[in-house]
């Protein structure tokens, strides 16, 4: 069998080629044949208001890719943005994810950074947390990746 095949909870949402499909109530299989549509569960889609700290705006970004949604130089903002990120955490456990996901942003596959991403997400909020890793005031705050998304962003806002 070619293609995509999601099995959805009752209810749940997905996010296909920018469209937010629902399921009925009873579980259901879905066959996605086009090999180049955009497909998301909702549950894995980050709001972009979330995407504030170095690890988020890389999901983010990747996320955007997946669905079509980036603007153009929008993998080189991502390459940039997984090389930052791995400077930045060099010498903590998130080097070799990190470098795993920008293997698969080279080979563009986006949804597999963002596989490679989602783990760390928790570790990078403990980490910064921390008071000893806090940044100095006088330290700019990173750029949005907002400018690297296109119109579809309004369906990630309407969970």
């Amino acid at each position: 069998m070619a293609g995509l095949v999601l099995t959805l909870a009752p209810y749940e949402k997905v996010l296909i080629g920018g469209v937010v499909v629902q399921n009925g109530q009873k579980r259901a299989a879905l066959r996605v044949e086009a090999g180049a549509a955009g497909v998301l569960r909702l549950s894995d889609a980050m709001h972009p208001d979330a995407a504030r700290t170095p690890l988020t705006r890389c999901y983010y970004a990747a996320q955007l890719l997946l669905l079509g949604e980036a603007g153009p130089g929008g993998e080189a903002v991502l390459a940039r943005l997984l090389s930052d990120a791995a400077a930045g955490f060099e010498g903590f456990a998130f080097s070799s994810p990190l470098a795993e996901a920008a293997r698969a942003a080279r080979a563009r596959a986006w949804f597999r950074v963002m596989r490679r991403l989602r783990p760390l997400l928790p570790q990078e909020a403990a980490l910064l947390a921390d008071p000893r890793f806090r940044a100095p005031s006088n330290v700019p705050e990173l750029p949005s990746v907002a400018t690297i998304g296109g119109a579809g962003r309004e369906a990630l806002t309407a969970r």
